[in-house]
């Protein structure tokens, strides 16, 4: 009994993220007409903690002595495969929406639905390798460059989100227009401080 209470301890912000989901799924078997609504929750949950997870580089950038970024940072991975998780969901309501996967696949080239195919096609390699396995088998230049492509899957779902038009539209700007406000201010100090140290050496 003691063994199972330290598993929970261990995983308890795994359990955290996720429980969400296994309601979600628990309601998808009771009926699989709830499709409708957990299309929109799976889907924005997902977004939502991507976005937050993408805001804490730039956030630790701008507070960089804060206590609390630094700890949300050591769950990163915790939060990343989360919102694949939840990502995949979303997919998987579409696919009962329609009826199956064979029909769904033939959706793939809709203009609205394809970025989001190629976002979840690139999360897939990310959540496999969010950890210390993959890193180690990868190296970290490897695998440094396989999840910088997570800004591929960043812009597929901002776009996805926008062609999607009404309520989804809003939430995408509401969700995106901070994270890539920050993003820029991050690069904008980065390059800052690259031309103070070539100011200095030259």
């Amino acid at each position: 009994m003691s063994t199972f209470f330290q598993t929970l301890e261990n995983h308890k912000r795994w359990i955290v993220l996720n429980f969400p989901l296994f309601i979600m799924i628990l309601l998808l078997f009771i009926d699989a007409t709830y499709w409708k609504p957990l299309t929109a929750w799976s889907g924005y949950t997902a977004v939502f903690l991507f976005c937050g997870l993408l805001m804490l580089n730039p956030l630790r950038t701008l507070f960089a002595t804060s206590s609390l970024l630094r700890k949300l940072n050591n769950y990163r991975r915790v939060i990343g495969v989360a919102s694949f998780n939840y990502a995949f969901l979303h997919f998987m309501c579409f696919v009962i929406k329609r009826g199956g996967f064979i029909e769904s696949f033939k959706w793939i080239f809709h203009p609205v639905l394809l970025p989001g195919f190629i976002a979840l096609i690139v999360f897939i390699p990310l959540a496999i390798t969010s950890n210390k396995f993959s890193l180690k088998q990868l190296k970290f230049p490897r695998w440094k460059k396989l999840h910088n492509t997570v800004y591929v899957a960043q812009w597929c779902i901002f776009i996805h989100m926008l062609l999607r038009g009404g309520e989804t539209t809003l939430y995408g700007l509401l969700f995106f227009v901070p994270l890539m406000t920050l993003q820029l201010i991050r690069r904008y100090k980065r390059n800052q401080k690259k031309e103070r140290q070539s100011t200095k050496t030259s």
